[in-house]
């Protein structure tokens, strides 16, 4: 029971569907007709099902389907013995090339080939030389040089693979183009006549079963382990096995032209196995300098609290510790207090959800790559920066009055050292006006606590209106308010109160059976010099306060 259920597993992956459709082409007379569309339509199966969505895999998946046509068009020319469709098949072919260049052109990772240039440069000059060897038969048959052509083009992105940006599926890919021109350029030399049609039709499926099994390596941006290795070595083998009979059949002669042949053959072997482990050995030591960063970054951005940072410093501070794995990570934006923007939000958004909800975007300079690490990362930085917002909210609450909305006490003294080194700076005057809402204790008493605290709060939006944005506004307690105002003189606080005891005054209370008004006490009027805080102001205001209510209320007293 075991080894029927591990053969059957081993058939259900793409190499093994590879391995039964290169059995199927061994069948006499009509199976080889058979897995030539098969093979193709491997490459097409693998390029479609995991739904591709970039634009070079979109390409890709056309070309296959192009050559998957021709292919099946060749079958039924050769079973049916048919020659008036011979043009479709070319145009299948054109077609298809034309779609796999824009697919290369437009595949991502491409690099300069410093590395597969020089390995591949001699199978490619065996190419070449093939194609020389009978350049009549060579233009009649126009594919052989598009393969070469496309071989070329495709360098840059096999490039990759081999340091180890992308998975090794590209170099398997790349064989199969080499496959490909190969048996072209051997067609194109010998001629059909010359040597077995099944050698030829053969190496074309070993080419698509390479393409195939390469694309799904891709796809799935992993790398096949020993298993796809093992499949490398034995394909290449195979295909420098029947590329030598064909030699050997057609030339029916040891001679210089056979070895020079069988040299570069040997050469391509071993510069295809190097190829496939040294891009495998590159991917894993990159995959533990990845596994190394993201053990750092997890713990960096674990350990990492928010303290008494407002929300942008921790978006700015979350931005810095994950661009260790995200280079391209470029800004962030978070849905609260009227949306926090930080850094560039005008390329490609990625959502950060917490709880189910999305609250924010981080923003890509380029199309992020590595999707599985992005979605692991994204409910990190959700928590940091809503536990960020918290906070932000827990200090706001306490340094708030929660009826008014306006500072407390707290608040001023957080805000008190700032606004007057401000002042300084600017050479501006701070004044201070100490405001009290005459008789309050009796709106309380006659009209109750709720009619009360509407009072306070009219109040309190009476003197945000008749403020500036870098002036503070305080409750000081009770029916008690403090303005501190800056680049205000004393004249210029003077004007400031008159306005909001007319504003008051014009105010209506429905269910208060008189008019509010307040009684006020101003002090400062000076730049405040260095090393000094607000409490003498505020006492001597607090003094004018208690001179104008002792002297009965409704009135402005400024201290000497």
């Amino acid at each position: 029971m075991v080894l029927p259920r591990f053969i059957s597993r081993s058939l259900a992956t793409p190499l093994g569907i590879s391995l039964l459709i290169i059995l199927i082409g061994l069948i006499p007379d009509w199976g080889i007709h058979l897995a030539l569309p098969l093979a193709a339509f491997g490459t097409l199966a693998a390029t479609l099902i995991h739904r591709p969505r970039a634009v070079a895999w979109r390409w890709a998946a056309l070309g296959s389907l192009f050559w998957s046509l021709e292919e099946s068009s060749w079958a039924i020319v050769r079973l049916l013995d048919l020659q008036d469709t011979i043009p479709i098949t070319d145009t299948l072919y054109l077609a298809g090339a034309a779609a796999w260049f824009v697919a290369l052109h437009t595949m991502p990772g491409r690099l300069w080939p410093r590395s597969t240039i020089f390995a591949t440069l001699p199978p490619i000059g065996l190419l070449i030389w093939l194609l020389a060897k009978n350049a009549n038969q060579t233009f009649v048959l126009q594919f052989p040089i598009f393969d070469v052509l496309l071989l070329l083009y495709a360098l840059p992105v096999f490039e990759g693979s081999f340091h180890g940006r992308a998975s090794e599926g590209r170099l398997l890919l790349g064989l199969g183009f080499f496959v490909r021109a190969l048996a072209g350029g051997l067609l194109a030399w010998l001629g059909p006549a010359l040597a077995p049609p099944l050698f030829f039709w053969l190496l074309w499926v070993f080419g698509y079963t390479f393409m195939g099994v390469g694309i799904w390596l891709e796809q799935r941006q992993e790398d096949g382990g020993l298993f796809s290795i093992a499949y490398v070595i034995l394909g290449l083998e195979t295909v420098i096995g029947l590329v030598l009979s064909l030699t050997y059949l057609s030339t029916k002669s040891l001679g210089g032209n056979f070895i020079a042949t069988s040299s570069l053959l040997g050469y391509s072997l071993f510069v295809g196995i190097f190829l496939v482990v040294a891009a495998d050995r590159q991917r894993r030591l990159k995959a533990e300098q990845e596994l190394k960063t993201w053990a750092t970054l997890l713990e960096q951005l674990v350990t990492y609290q928010p303290s008494n940072q407002e929300p942008a410093e921790t978006m700015r501070n979350t931005i810095e510790i994950a661009s260790e794995l995200f280079p391209h990570l470029s800004g962030m934006e978070v849905y609260a207090r009227g949306n926090i923007r930080v850094g560039q939000t005008d390329g490609y958004p990625v959502p950060i959800v917490a709880d189910g909800a999305e609250v924010g975007h981080l923003y890509f300079g380029q199309h992020p790559e590595n999707s599985d690490a992005l979605d692991a990362l994204t409910p990190l930085i959700a928590r940091q920066v809503m536990q960020s917002l918290a906070q932000a909210e827990w200090r706001a609450q306490a340094l708030t009055d929660p009826l008014t909305g306006l500072f407390n006490r707290r608040g001023l003294d957080s805000q008190e050292t700032g606004l007057l080194a401000l002042a300084r700076a600017h050479h501006e005057e701070v004044s201070v006006v100490m405001i009290d809402l005459d008789h309050f204790k009796r709106v309380n008493d006659f009209y109750g606590h709720t009619n009360g605290d509407n009072a306070l709060k009219t109040l309190a939006a009476i003197l945000k209106r008749n403020t500036r944005n870098e002036d503070l506004v305080v409750r000081w307690g009770g029916e008690e308010f403090v303005l501190i105002l800056c680049g205000a003189t004393l004249e210029a606080a003077q004007e400031i109160v008159r306005r909001i005891r007319g504003e008051l005054r014009s105010a209506v209370f429905p269910s208060i059976g008189w008019p509010l008004t307040i009684s006020a006490g101003i002090s400062g009027g000076l730049i405040p010099p260095e090393d000094s805080t607000l409490d003498p102001w505020i006492q001597a205001a607090d003094g004018a306060l208690l001179s104008a209510k002792a002297g009965g209320r409704d009135r402005v007293i400024t201290a000497c």
